[in-house]
């Protein structure tokens, strides 16, 4: 399939035409079903273990702790 049919795919399912997202979502997603970091690198191709350590480690940083307190707070529901 064709880069530019992929990001339509994703516009349609995700809001983004940032394909790369998806590696996000895949990561935290097998790290959420168990998943030890060493399958989550090598699904990701990463060479060395702390290479995906450090991925992870970047993606919940983004997280907000707060998030479900705030949407409650102004009646967001998803």
């Amino acid at each position: 399939m064709h880069a530019s049919a992929l990001r339509k795919i994703w516009y349609k399912r995700l809001g983004t035409f940032k394909i790369h997202a998806s590696r996000h979502t895949f990561a935290v997603g097998m790290e959420e079903a168990g998943a030890r970091l060493s399958d989550i690198g090598a699904r990701l191709g990463h060479n060395s273990l702390q290479t995906t350590r450090l991925y992870m480690t970047r993606l919940h940083s983004a997280e907000n702790p707060f998030a479900a307190k705030l949407e409650a707070n102004f009646g967001i529901q998803q």
